[in-house]
């Protein structure tokens, strides 16, 4: 068995308010601060009428890790994610 651990976050994203420039943008970002895309849902909302969210769920090694400030507030992450416990 490993003992390799890692911390994990999830970034929900409502209507993709991001270009997809500034997604890409973000991507790298985050993984030249070590975090790994793990996956990506796409949900789509009843009948469309309440908008689209994608979900992306990072994962970087080591336990402990928050996300970086820059992604704090934006929708999924709460603002105070940085002091909220596991």
């Amino acid at each position: 068995m490993s003992d390799q651990q890692w911390s994990y976050f999830s970034l929900r994203m409502l209507n993709l308010k991001l270009s997809l420039g500034n997604l890409d943008s973000a991507l790298n970002e985050l993984g030249a601060d070590g975090w790994e895309l793990v996956t990506s849902v796409a949900l789509q909302k009843w009948a469309a009428l309440i908008g689209n969210e994608v979900i992306f769920v990072f994962k970087k090694a080591g336990a402990g890790h928050r996300p970086p400030k820059k992604f704090l507030g934006l929708e999924g992450v709460p603002d105070n994610y940085a002091e909220a416990p596991y």
